[in-house]
Order: structure tokens, then C-alpha cells, then sequence
């Protein structure tokens, strides 16, 4: 989320899991497009609440999911 509040390229990032695992690609692949579906913003202030709220919510539901 911070790349995506920085305007980088989605397509990089992509590109960058390539070299990840194969068991944790996919994961990777899921975070980069669920951050890239959330609004990026230009006022600081709110790109760091924006990079806060996102990984609460995918911490939140890593925990729900590991039942």
C-alpha cells in the first residue's frame, strides 16, 4: 500500500513477486491488487492513514482466517 500511495506502477510490482516463493506468491498477488483498488492520495496525512487502515484490514483477516 505504500508503493500504491507513492504512485509506482502496479505492473512493477508485479513483476517484482515473480521472484517470490510459489507458495506465497499468490498471496502477494491478492495484497498488491487489493491495495491498487483502494484510492491513492496526495496529502501525506492521509496516504499514511491509508497505508494503516489497509494493513490493519489484512492482518484482520489473516487472523480470521487462521481458524
Amino acid at each position: 500500500m505504500t508503493k500504491r500511495q507513492a504512485d509506482f506502477p502496479m505492473s512493477t510490482l508485479m513483476q517484482s513477486i515473480d521472484g517470490v516463493d510459489e507458495a506465497t506468491r499468490p498471496l502477494a498477488r491478492l495484497l498488491i491488487i487489493m491495495a491498487y483498488q483502494k484510492p491513492d492520495f496526495s496529502v501525506e496525512e492521509n496516504q499514511q492513514e491509508a497505508v494503516a487502515e489497509f494493513r490493519n484490514q489484512a492482518e484482520l483477516s489473516c487472523y480470521q482466517n487462521k481458524r
